[in-house]
């Protein structure tokens, strides 16, 4: 099943164009809006598959690039927390995203925990449903106090690598447990960026995630619960829009379901047509498990882009040339 990515730009007054990738899935109801860290760019997701594979399974999922990064290299950044707040409420509301999860990988973390604190906080900086929010070795958590992570009413997702023993990751440690809807998840073998290192094992538990934290129900209204009602009584087994949302399908998501995910991603997501992708798109057919290149260097170089002495963005333009590089 072709899953298409549609490509565009979105002009907000003081700031400029932001561009965006999105496949669309079966359902508007619940999005996934993906962040990215200080030397990548949407183009990360698109190359992982992520934006394919949760496109497939009926997540309308969409990637930006932030202020100064990519093809969003001329938008000027925000300058402080409320404005970064507005922008990204911005962007979901010129998308009609309603009932949205944030993912927000290393620096984007300066953007989402404030809209987080927004949102929990019902103020009018935020006029969508954030439903949830995923974190990975996030910058600009330790704003906020521990007391403040305890009123959270809405599930986060720490998602970190075994060998990160970064600043950012442990202060998320720390912040993260007060939130009683809070999952810490670590995926071995990886640093700062498990979702570069193993997309395969970071989809599994952000699709984990989705399906036993973010429901939606409770939150739709009458045309939507109409909407909802007549999507979930199509086959349990179909990848159909907020079927994935349904309590009947909580008792049987484990592993049949996520078996099923990840034969998805094998068998239609890593074997896009070639004729379908553009540049910063990547073969995974021809990946060369035995590539004696020096790819630990350059992973090295690429995740450790948050550090507090790295922040001068000099790497903004890398629009995917580090994924380019390691498996083109």
């Amino acid at each position: 099943m072709s899953v298409p990515i549609t490509e565009g730009s979105l002009s907000f007054d003081g700031i400029g164009k932001i561009y965006y990738r999105q496949a669309r899935g079966v359902s508007d109801k619940t999005s996934i809006l993906l962040l990215h860290s200080n030397k990548l760019t949407s183009s990360t997701w698109k190359g992982l598959g992520t934006i394919h594979n949760f496109g497939y399974y009926g997540f309308n999922t969409v990637a930006i690039d932030l202020p100064g990064f990519g093809k969003s290299m001329k938008a000027k950044a925000p300058s402080n927390d409320d404005d970064r707040s507005f922008l990204i409420n911005s962007v979901i509301s010129a998308l009609k995203l309603k009932y949205v999860v944030i993912v927000c990988p290393q620096m984007s973390g300066e953007y989402c925990a404030p809209i987080l604190m927004n949102a929990n906080s019902n103020t009018e900086i935020i006029t969508f449903n954030l439903v949830g929010m995923v974190f990975i070795s996030p910058k600009g958590i330790g704003k906020y106090t521990k007391s403040e992570y305890s009123q959270l009413e809405i599930p986060t997702l720490n998602v970190y690598g075994e060998r990160d023993n970064s600043d950012n990751k442990n202060t998320a440690m720390k912040m993260l447990e007060a939130n009683e809807l809070n999952i810490d998840v670590l995926i071995p073998d990886t640093g700062k960026a498990p979702y570069v290192e193993n997309p395969k094992k970071f989809n599994e538990e952000l699709m984990r995630f989705l399906r036993s934290r973010c429901d939606i129900t409770e939150l739709l209204d009458d045309d939507d619960k109409d909407e909802y009602e007549e999507v979930s009584s199509t086959d349990n087994n179909k990848p159909v829009g907020n079927n994935l949302f349904s309590n009947k399908l909580f008792s049987k998501m484990a592993d049949t379901e996520l078996d099923a995910f990840d034969k998805a991603e094998q068998e239609d997501s890593l074997r896009r047509d070639v004729t379908d992708m553009d540049d910063d798109t990547f073969d995974f057919d021809n990946l060369d498990d035995n590539d004696d290149s020096d790819t630990d260097g350059l992973l090295k170089d690429t995740i450790d882009d948050d550090d507090e002495d790295n922040d001068d963005n000099k790497s903004t333009n890398n629009d995917g040339g580090f994924l380019q590089k390691l498996w083109g």
